[in-house]
């Protein structure tokens, strides 16, 4: 029986692959920048969550509606939201610029470990192959 593989084409599916929506192959790197996309995102939140409260202290604060801390819950909570809601949509670029420099730094730690694990090999291969004096 000859059985011949055919090469994968670009583009193409493989069998038991993970794939995204588009159905294209998801690899370790596309895995690890959408990964560096989510933290850069949740990152994001944690800022606009910040700076919706900050904008909140610096109104003043009305009698209409009673206030109280049940109010004040409400609105934090609320801001909470919002903020999740602007890091999703991602409409001032933040997550993104955050993403880029995360991906930058993990790209330079690889190569660094890289060196290192080059740099252990060719040390160990030297203690090795020296005489026993």
């Amino acid at each position: 029986m000859n059985t011949k593989v055919e090469p994968q084409r670009l583009g193409q599916k493989l069998p038991n692959a993970p794939s995204n929506k588009n159905g294209t192959v998801i690899t370790d790197r596309n895995k690890g920048d959408s990964e560096i996309l989510e933290v850069a995102k949740d990152f994001s939140s944690l800022f606009f969550d910040t700076v919706l409260q900050n904008m909140r202290k610096s109104v003043a604060k009305s009698e209409f509606l009673g206030g109280g801390h049940a109010e004040d819950m409400y609105q934090s909570m609320l801001d909470s939201e919002y903020a999740k809601i602007m890091a999703k949509q991602d409409q001032t670029g933040l997550a993104r610029m955050i993403a880029a420099q995360l991906s930058k730094m993990s790209d330079k730690a690889r190569s660094t470990v890289k060196k290192v694990d080059q740099n252990h090999a060719i040390t160990a291969y030297q203690m090795t192959n020296k005489p026993i004096k």
